[in-house]
């Protein structure tokens, strides 16, 4: 009786994985269709143009010196952000999302969280610390116009930063040099 019962549960775990297995697979077919990076004619994704890690060069107005950036831009919409210009301590890394807009033009926005916000300047007050672009893709670069804005918890009470430009540079995965 209990070689049956464990045979039983094998069975039955083993139906579920696979049946789980067979559910998340339809999931993903059927997300693919719904997401900015949606597969296009030719197995070519709509979006691959924007997909991918890209080292900016980003030049604000009004006085602020340049600085770079790392911008990695995910299948589905997702974005991740960090900068020389804001410290670790001061600020996490930024996420956010992007879309196309047309052509080879994208916006996107992200935030990251402050250590300090001028917005509620209160000793300890954290805040938000927002960006929002618009990109145009040329092969492996691309030019972008950014303004950016400080924010409290909320999101809603903000005060401008700034704008500025930007430049991208597509990163390339590169063997290594020394080889063991």
């Amino acid at each position: 009786m209990k070689r049956i019962i464990t045979t039983l549960s094998l069975a039955l775990i083993f139906t579920g994985v696979l049946a789980l297995g067979l559910i998340s697979e339809g999931a993903k077919s059927v997300g693919q269709n719904l997401m900015p990076g949606a597969q296009a004619k030719g197995g070519e994704s709509s979006n691959a143009a924007i997909l991918g890690t890209w080292r900016v060069n980003v030049t604000p107005t009004g006085g602020v010196p340049p600085f770079q950036a790392l911008i990695t831009y995910a299948r589905g919409g997702g974005l991740l952000e960090s900068n020389t210009f804001l410290p670790p301590a001061a600020a996490t890394t930024g996420h956010g999302t992007w879309v196309k807009t047309g052509g080879h033009e994208y916006i996107y926005t992200f935030e990251k969280f402050l250590a300090d916000n001028p917005v509620t300047p209160t000793l300890g007050d954290s805040g938000i610390f927002r960006v929002k672009e618009t990109i145009l893709v040329n092969g492996d670069t691309y030019t972008g116009a950014a303004s950016a804005e400080f924010c409290d918890l909320s999101g809603i009470q903000c005060v401008p930063a700034g704008c500025g430009t930007s430049i991208g540079t597509r990163l390339a995965a590169e063997p290594p040099a020394c080889l063991q």
